[in-house]
């Protein structure tokens, strides 16, 4: 880990690369990590849960028999509820990929399959909405698709084809935390676009935002109209979506960069993580809601303890200090801001 604390170490047997975090607790800090076996029967979700008070990690395990993990989200709603996107192979070894909400069990490993959406053989992701309970979006490699969860099974509420010149596949999507319900982002090849529900056409559109593929983008909540992006040209950018301007440029990783979180309390802070077996703790203070030079933009802390790819990371919604990254080889580590950044921050002597 970088600088005086040592990481907790949460190890899988299996190789893993979907990692969420629980996010209607406000009291207990858990993420939940999936597995990725081509085993399709034994492939599991991991409840991990972090006692603050003893750094104890406790662990608990549930079967996931429909197929290898890509993507989960939790609802921020619910911490029983949970989306799963996952592969199998059909009857002519066609891999397709599915997309199901499930509950956790009060007893036992087997997972209560709440809804699979069938028809649909190419979901990349699903997110459950920020605010609104009921309203659910999958991304699909051609479109992106809205249900009504309200009356026990899922409605179809609103389904936008996007433009594929060329054939370009979407890789993923967001929803936009600040916007009343309306508003969702894509990212496919080197652009991401941002959705409003009531029109047809982008609410606006970051065009080559990265000279290689995008692979994750994370709005800073507290200030709005800021969006993050990273992608294969190694780089995080932040963007001001008003004029599509790039406002900072963040160098620093030496492979593709798949993930990356803002912190929910001090926006100043954000985390990326890379095929270079590396997360990094960037300050971003001059783009921050509250304008902050205690540094200087740029990395803050090298956290180089992985051995593998880190394909995702999530902050703690309950301690905003800690943070879990995730490696491919099933390691998941759990990391906190440095104690001297962390006081110098605060204002602690």
């Amino acid at each position: 880990m970088g600088e005086e604390e040592i990481s907790l170490i949460y190890g899988l047997e299996l190789q893993a690369r979907s990692l969420a975090v629980e996010l209607a607790e406000n009291e207990v800090t858990r993420f939940m990590v999936g597995t990725q076996t081509l085993k399709t029967a034994n492939n599991q979700i991991h409840v991990v849960e972090i006692n603050d008070e003893t750094t104890v990690i406790n662990g608990q395990v549930y079967n996931h028999p429909a197929g290898e993990l890509w993507h989960l989200h939790w609802s921020p709603h619910d911490s029983l509820m949970f989306s799963s996107t996952f592969s199998n192979v059909d009857d002519e070894t066609n891999v397709l990929n599915k997309c199901a909400i499930w509950t956790l069990p009060h007893s036992g490993q087997e997972l209560e399959e709440v809804a699979q959406f069938k028809g649909y053989d190419n979901v990349k992701m699903s997110v459950f909405h920020p605010t609104e309970k009921e309203k659910f979006a999958m991304v699909c490699e051609n479109k992106f698709v809205v249900w009504d969860l309200g009356n026990g099974s899922p409605k179809e509420v609103f389904e936008r084809i996007v433009d594929q010149k060329g054939h370009t596949k979407i890789t993923g999507g967001k929803w936009n935390p600040q916007e009343s319900g309306a508003h969702l982002c894509t990212f496919q090849d080197t652009n991401v676009k941002g959705w409003d529900l009531r029109s047809p056409t982008p609410a606006w559109s970051l065009d080559q935002a990265h000279s290689y593929l995008v692979r994750d983008v994370d709005y800073n909540r507290n200030r709005c109209h800021t969006l993050a992006s990273c992608g294969d040209d190694c780089l995080v950018n932040i963007w001001d979506l008003r004029n599509a301007s790039t406002m900072l440029k963040l160098t620093g990783h030496s492979h593709w960069v798949w993930s990356l979180r803002y912190n929910h309390l001090q926006d100043e802070l954000l985390l990326s993580s890379s095929s270079d077996a590396r997360v990094i703790l960037w300050w971003v203070g001059s783009v921050a809601s509250e304008p902050n030079d205690r540094y200087p933009d740029g990395k803050l802390v090298d956290f180089s303890d992985h051995e593998d790819s880190v394909y995702r990371l999530e902050w703690s919604n309950v301690d905003p200090w800690l943070f879990a990254a995730l490696s491919y080889d099933g390691r998941l580590l759990i990391d906190r801001v440095p104690r001297k950044h962390k006081y110098n921050i605060l204002d602690i002597s």
